[in-house]
């Protein structure tokens, strides 16, 4: 069953190719800060605020290769996007530790 609805899901979401294609731009972001000339604080900032819009821009993404990242009819996409909303947590706990 659980297979079943694991493959099904990786077809829908043509295995995952707007998370792949949106962390590609986020790490050619992180690119660019990292061979800026500025301080060391600043760039540990920018890679931090790179990495936010992941989830933002798989979903811009889905949706131009006509995608349905959350696949509202599969209960294993519901549960990837709680996951990935255990990914705020994350943020949270760092921003706490920057400041």
């Amino acid at each position: 069953m659980v297979d079943e609805l694991r493959k099904e899901i990786a077809i829908q979401q043509k295995k995952g190719l707007p998370f792949i294609m949106a962390s590609v731009i986020i790490w050619l972001l992180i690119v660019l800060v990292s061979i800026l000339n500025i301080n060391m604080n600043m760039k540990n900032l920018l890679v931090f605020c790179c990495s936010c819009p992941l989830l933002p821009l798989a979903w811009l993404i889905g949706k131009l290769i006509k995608v349905d990242i959350f696949s509202k009819q599969n209960p294993l996409g519901q549960l990837g996007f709680i996951f990935t909303l255990n990914q705020m947590i994350y943020l949270l706990i760092v921003m706490w530790v920057f400041s």
